[in-house]
C-alpha cells in the first residue's frame, strides 16, 4: 500500500507527463478532444512509474456547463456520460463490439483519490464534438482529489455495485483541481 502525498507541483508535473504521452502514442487531436479511455491509459502508466497504485475506473460523469441562473428550462445544463448498461444503446454498442456510453477515469484506493486528466478538454468537446452551449466557466485542466460528498460542478459516480459511494470532482475553487 502506497500512501505516499503528492503535492500539487508533482500532480502538474504527472498531468504534463500524461498529456505528453498522450500526445506521442494518439496525436495532438485526442488530447485536445477528450477521448477518456486513452487520458486514462496513460495515465495508468504515469502514476504507476511514479509508484502509485492506479486503477482504471468507469462509469456515469455529469458536468455543469450552464448555471442555474442561466438554465431556460429546456436546453441541457450537464455534459455527460451515463453508464446505462440496460439500455438498447448501450447492449447495441457492445454486440457491435464497441464500448457503451461512459467516462473513464482512474482511481487510486490506497490514498482513496480519483485523478482525471480529462476535464480540460470536456468544453471543446461539449461545443465541437456534440454542439452543446457552454455558458459556464471552464472546467480545471485535471482533478486530482478525494471523494466528497454534498453539492458539486461535477458528479462522477462509479461503476460497480451499489454499495459504491459517489465520486466527486474537486471544483478548481475548492483544492486540487488545477
Amino acid at each position: 500500500m502506497n500512501t505516499r502525498y503528492i503535492n500539487l507541483l508533482e500532480k502538474r508535473q504527472l498531468y504534463e507527463k500524461a498529456r505528453l504521452q498522450l500526445q506521442e502514442w494518439y496525436g495532438a487531436e485526442q488530447a485536445d478532444l477528450g477521448s477518456c479511455l486513452y487520458w486514462g491509459q496513460v495515465t495508468m502508466k504515469i502514476l504507476t512509474q511514479a509508484g502509485l497504485r492506479p486503477v482504471l475506473q468507469a462509469g456515469t460523469m455529469q458536468w455543469r456547463m450552464v448555471p442555474p441562473a442561466l438554465d431556460d428550462g429546456i436546453s441541457p445544463t450537464h455534459f455527460s456520460y451515463v453508464w446505462t448498461p440496460g439500455s438498447p444503446e448501450s447492449r447495441a454498442a457492445v454486440a457491435a463490439g464497441h464500448l457503451p456510453e461512459m467516462h473513464v477515469w482512474v482511481g487510486l484506493p490506497d490514498s482513496s483519490e480519483l485523478v482525471d486528466f480529462s476535464t480540460g478538454t470536456f468544453r471543446k468537446l461539449a461545443q465541437e464534438r456534440f454542439g452543446l452551449r457552454w455558458l459556464g466557466p471552464d472546467p480545471p485542466a485535471f482533478i486530482w482529489g478525494y471523494h466528497l460528498t454534498g453539492p458539486s460542478t461535477s458528479r462522477i459516480k462509479r461503476l460497480s455495485s451499489s454499495r459504491s459511494r459517489p465520486l466527486l470532482g474537486v471544483p478548481a475553487t475548492e483544492s486540487t483541481a488545477v
